[in-house]
């Protein structure tokens, strides 16, 4: 029996205890009322439902630390304006949460706050979750399903308000980008309950237009309920069904909405929208300059390997000239001719001395007559001499030229024959020419790999494959094997 008995400080401390371990973060929803603000900045107000009551304090250093707020059903962070103490002071049902706390000096508990959000705002981000797990389910945020977005596209659907801030950070952000697109506006509400249907309009009006390469849907940042009719169905619908791809780019980074979800592509903000969509100009020119450069690189070294093929088909063409070899060979025969004409002339000359010593001699040994007589007679053979000398020399110069024009003639013999036979060869290589066969009507079916297509039994039903005609090809489906049919392919491509 003793040990039941516990003293009013031993009963304080456990109930302090209990509470405050078990109750360390709560939220609690009531309607607020007694609200009032101390000197000291911490408001205190009664926290009530329709049978009982909780006493609140909700301390200056706790109060506006950030407009960031989560939600207690869904774990989400949401942006908040947060709330005033004049908002508590007219009364309503708010969210609260903090940790229980009890005063054993008192013996009373009360409900430290630590965030207070509207009561509605809890109820949007719930809304908000079940339709988020809803149009998952459906594919609406699958990434597989999700089209590229073209970068610095030409032609640009805008749709937002065109009295809001976004429109003007999104425009500002484009003048100073991109290759002149042409943006086209389809203004809309984008706030309000009329704003959803005005929205999914603006969408549908602009794929049946079919004009812009991308629809850009954005806002400005705004609280929760500001953004809701981005969360509505119909418009995650609209972008779902779009056929033109959606880039969304709602409120501030932290800011996301079903819409953004289900778009192609996300951005942080309607500035980023921009961004996301063209490049910097600058950055475009440095690219040109660069591509540029990359080509006139590129012209220089393939002209410099051009000109340096041609030298060499130059010096071998010289080379294997039929008029350089003539020309070779007539240096030549000119060489022969001038080193035989020079052993003529020289033989002529030591002849010639040899006839002056031996007359002088005959004048030495015989009498002037007979020394005449003998003069007459080498006059005689001097001049028969000279004669055949002059004879000979014209039939070398003769047999030379002989000699020349048949080399002459054979050459141009051979020239013509290499002609007539190079003559035969393209023309056999143009008629045996794959080229020549398909002008026949005939064509060359290769597969998606490039592989050419040998056999009816290499290939399988429902293949595709591409055939190869005299003036362009055809893209093909394999129906039927093993026989010609009319109906056995399909064209799929051309």
């Amino acid at each position: 029996m003793q040990n039941s008995v516990y003293s009013v400080t031993e009963v304080t401390q456990k109930l302090k205890t209990v509470l405050e371990t078990s109750f360390f973060l709560v939220w609690i929803r009531g309607e607020v009322s007694k609200a009032y603000t101390s000197s000291a900045g911490h408001t205190y107000f009664t926290l009530k439902d329709a049978s009982s009551q909780l006493s609140c304090v909700w301390f200056s250093g706790r109060k506006y630390h950030t407009s960031r707020q989560v939600d207690p059903l869904t774990g989400e962070v949401f942006s908040s304006p947060g709330v005033t103490e004049t908002a508590l002071e007219k009364g309503g049902e708010f969210l609260c949460s903090g940790k229980i706390t009890f005063y054993p000096g008192r013996g009373t508990c009360q409900l430290v706050v630590e965030q207070i959000v509207p009561s509605g705002i809890g109820m949007l981000a719930q809304a908000f979750e079940a339709r988020k797990e809803r149009l998952a389910a459906l594919g609406f945020f699958a990434q597989e399903r999700k089209r590229p977005v073209s970068r610095n596209p030409a032609r640009v659907a805008l749709i937002t308000s065109e009295q809001g801030a976004a429109i003007h950070d999104f425009l500002k952000i484009a003048r100073d980008r991109g290759l002149s697109s042409h943006i086209r506006l389809f203004p809309t509400l984008v706030q309000g309950a009329e704003a959803a249907p005005a929205i999914v309009n603006a969408i549908e009006t602009v794929n049946s237009q079919n004009w812009a390469e991308v629809i850009v849907l954005i806002r400005g940042g705004g609280s929760l309920e500001d953004l809701w009719c981005f969360n509505e169905e119909c418009v995650a619908q609209a972008v779902f069904a779009s056929k033109i791809p959606v880039l969304a780019g709602i409120g501030h980074e932290i800011d996301t909405t079903l819409a953004d979800m289900t778009a192609d592509l996300r951005a942080a903000t309607p500035t980023h929208a921009a961004e996301l969509l063209w490049d910097p100009r600058t950055l475009l020119l440095e690219q040109v300059q660069a591509g540029e450069n990359r080509l006139a690189t590129h012209m220089a070294r393939l002209l410099e390997r051009l000109l340096d093929a041609l030298s060499q088909e130059k010096r071998a063409l010289i080379l294997a000239s039929p008029k350089k070899r003539l020309l070779l060979l007539t240096e030549r025969l000119s060489h022969a001719d001038q080193t035989l004409s020079s052993a003529i002339l020289n033989f002529l000359g030591q002849k010639s001395l040899g006839l002056v010593r031996l007359r002088e001699r005959l004048r030495e040994a015989l009498p002037p007559t007979h020394v005449d007589q003998k003069l007459v007679t080498l006059r005689h053979l001097e001049t028969r001499l000279g004669f055949e000398l002059e004879k000979m020399l014209t039939e070398r110069e003769q047999a030379r030229l002989l000699r020349e024009t048949r080399l002459t003639n054979h050459i141009s013999r051979h020239i013509s024959a290499l002609v007539a036979e190079l003559t035969t060869m393209d023309r056999v290589l143009a008629n045996e020419s794959p080229m020549a066969i398909l002008q026949r009507g005939y064509a060359v079916i290769e597969r998606e790999n490039g592989d050419v297509v040998t056999s009816a039994s290499s290939v399988a039903e429902g293949e595709r494959v591409t055939a190869i005609l005299r003036d362009g090809s055809l893209g093909v489906q394999i129906l039927t094997k093993g026989g010609v049919r009319g109906n056995g392919t399909e064209e799929i491509a051309n």
